[in-house]
């Protein structure tokens, strides 16, 4: 009976076990595994270096690597065949690559039988030194899922000539190494992924974040499992060390603003329309990680490490809904044009300060679970309906402040909003969640706005005692702003639209991401 793979079998056309496995087997990153000096055991690893790997055949059957003369096993002075089979396996766990190890287990027959069998710790080892191991996974099962994670990723991947067998292979060996990050349970509040490091070490390597399309006519639609790569993989995207923006032909304008009319509904039937959400990621990785757009690029661009996109979360953390602090831009565009010209999209937001922004807002966000149903009046239901049943649905309330290079946060408004599941897995992974909320300044002159300084306590000490619910939208706000969005897996990025409830025509996309700590006075440096 054939053990159960991490990577889907369906897709894995390949045997594991054919003369050519090793052909042209290179190193990954740095040709440099493990350093010996720094192991004190078979699971130490040096977090700094990594390689790709790759499954050692027989030594019959490799093909394209240098031969080393076999020993004269009639040799008694060969002291390396008389050394114990635990410290022959972990001097072959030591090695730096896999070329290292075929040539190891080429010296004789001896040592290759104590180190290409599945039991041999030797695979054990070397998949835990780059990979998470999930409990009661068979030596055989890591042995076979090690070779085929490294014969996929030995190489750099393109899209640029579409999505082929290879690269379907690629983005399922991705999607495979993100799920079992996201199972990763928390330990000691703290968490950690080998899976995320190897993800960010490999992707160093090719072109994936900054082109994040399919093929180079710009018309090919990419298939969902690309989407689904992409968009968990938002974070590492915009940090600025791992990407240098997409291009302006990587988004459909008229998508992220609806020039005609009637918004393309990202969200259906308990459904994400992943190409939407696409276009939305690709224009803000366009606008806060290009230096020529001269629109969000100085903001972002000047936060601390510690406020930007953080990496992903564990599944595990069910009972917290929502991180409470939050970090974010909305985007707009007046006038609005009716189409896209050639002269028409040189603009792309308001946030260029050429119509009536005066100056680009951060918006931080601070929420509070509320499980409250009254958090989402009949009157809101009307603009955003719940998308299931009541069950699983969180509801919250909080504030929402703006910074910008040059001052504080200011007056900060109340908000209130509701979290839910998606029923289903959205491309078999878990852990979708629809977010709606509503920012608005009520017409009921004795309530006050939050004070500025009010982000350090309680939040019940400080929300507004309002008459609530509201009857209508117009006679009881001055502003009334209402934002649906996808809180991506992990937890750590939410994408979506916002639109005016009382100014029809404001409208447009968002992107917020959680931040570990609440974003108070702190300053942002002011570009040059």
């Amino acid at each position: 009976m054939t053990e159960r793979l991490s990577t889907p079998t369906s897709v894995l056309k390949m045997d594991i076990e054919r003369d050519h496995i090793l052909d042209t087997a290179e190193p990954l990153v740095n040709n440099t595994l493990l350093d010996s000096n720094v192991l004190s055991g078979d699971d130490s690893l040096h977090k700094g270096e990594s390689s790709e790997d790759v499954e050692i055949p027989h030594v019959e059957e490799l093909s394209g690597v240098e031969e080393i003369p076999r020993l004269d096993e009639s040799q008694s002075s060969s002291h390396l065949v008389a050394l114990p089979t635990e410290l022959i396996q972990h001097i072959a766990y030591l090695l730096p690559t896999d070329r290292d190890l075929a040539n190891f287990t080429s010296t004789c027959s001896s040592i290759s039988f104590q180190i290409l069998p599945a039991h041999s710790s030797v695979w054990r080892s070397r998949f835990h030194a780059l990979y998470d191991v999930s409990p009661n996974r068979s030596s055989l099962e890591l042995k076979r899922e090690y070779q085929i994670r490294s014969i996929v990723l030995r190489n750099p991947i393109s899209f640029q000539d579409g999505e082929t067998e290879k690269q379907t292979l690629w983005l399922e060996t991705m999607k495979t190494l993100i799920l079992e990050a996201l199972e990763i349970p928390y330990k000691n509040g703290q968490w950690f992924s080998k899976n995320v490091e190897t993800i960010r070490r490999l992707l160093c390597h090719t072109r994936f974040l900054d082109r994040p399309v399919v093929g180079s006519d710009g018309v090919t639609i990419p298939s969902d499992l690309f989407c689904i790569n992409q968009l968990l993989l938002t974070s590492l995207a915009l940090h600025p060390k791992m990407s240098i923006g997409c291009l302006r032909t990587d988004y459909d304008l008229d998508i992220i603003y609806s020039f005609h009319g009637q918004r393309a509904e990202f969200i259906q039937n308990g459904k994400v329309n992943l190409q939407i959400l696409m276009h939305i990621r690709n224009f803000w990785h366009r606008h806060v990680l290009n230096h020529d757009e001269n629109t969000f690029f100085y903001l972002f661009i000047n936060l601390k490490e510690d406020r930007l996109p953080g990496l992903l979360k564990s599944l595990e953390l069910k009972d917290l809904p929502l991180s409470p602090y939050w970090l974010g831009f909305t985007s707009c565009l007046h006038p609005l044009p009716d189409g896209l010209e050639e002269d028409e999209e040189e603009r792309q937001t308001c946030a260029d300060l050429e119509d009536h922004v005066e100056w680009v807002p951060l918006w931080a966000m601070s929420i509070h679970i509320d499980r409250d149903p009254a958090n989402w009046p009949p009157v809101f239901q009307q603009v955003l309906p719940f998308m299931d049943g009541p069950e699983n649905r969180v509801y919250f309330k909080g504030t929402r402040g703006e910074k910008c290079a040059t001052a504080k946060v200011e007056e900060r408004y109340p908000l209130r909003g509701f979290v839910e599941p998606f029923r289903h897995p959205q491309g078999e992974i878990p852990g979708w969640k629809r977010v709606c909320w509503a920012v608005y300044y009520p017409k009921s002159r004795e309530l006050p706005l939050v004070p500025h300084d009010a982000v350090d306590q309680e939040i019940d000490s400080w929300f507004p005692q309002e008459v609530w619910p509201p009857t209508g939208i117009e006679d009881d706000f001055y502003e009334l702003y209402f934002f649906e969005g996808v809180v991506l897996p992990g937890g750590r990025v939410m994408l979506g639209y916002w639109q005016d409830a009382l100014w029809q025509e404001g409208d447009g996309p968002f992107i917020f991401w959680d931040t570990e700590r609440a974003f108070a006075d702190e300053m942002i440096p002011k570009s040059s």
